[in-house]
């Protein structure tokens, strides 16, 4: 039995026949393996919600007093903030993938003097997280983590 699939090409969708094996000129084509060289394919990625569209929101293990608890004790205060004494909120957008990992971390409101920097240091630096689901199926959902500097 052989395997029936479509891929992509620069010149389009090909779909290999059982008789001819039709391939584009210069690439790889290998049965119900699928190999192929990598510029072939169209990588599409999956969606990412808000917060408010998914059934289960993300979670951080423990909930919001073990996120405190992490912020409290990973931040380090920049010098340039401990100078001019800058306290402040800052809040750090972040992509929880399906496997709970964080990815795309930026600044959504930021104060300078260093704090956005070790903002994005600690949140990239954090544990796995509970995904968010819909429907019961773990789904990428974009969230906004408040990281709060005040002077020790």
């Amino acid at each position: 039995m052989q395997a029936s699939f479509t891929y992509a090409t620069a010149k389009g969708l090909v779909q290999p026949n059982q008789s001819s094996q039709i391939r584009p000129k210069g690439s790889y084509y290998l049965n119900l393996i699928g190999i192929f060289k990598p510029h072939m394919f169209f990588y599409q990625e999956a969606p990412v919600y808000s917060s408010t569209e998914v059934s289960t929101k993300p979670e951080f293990f423990g909930g919001t007093d073990a996120l405190a608890q992490y912020v409290n004790d990973h931040l380090k205060y920049p010098e340039a903030a401990m100078k001019v004494e800058k306290v402040g909120r800052i809040w750090v957008e972040a992509i929880i993938e399906k496997e709970g990992t964080i990815s795309d971390v930026r600044i959504s409101r930021g104060m300078g003097f260093g704090c956005d920097e070790e903002a994005i240091r600690l949140v990239k630096s954090m544990p796995r997280w509970k995904p968010g689901k819909l429907q019961d199926n773990p789904v990428r959902v974009k969230v906004n983590i408040p990281v709060t500097f005040k002077m020790p």
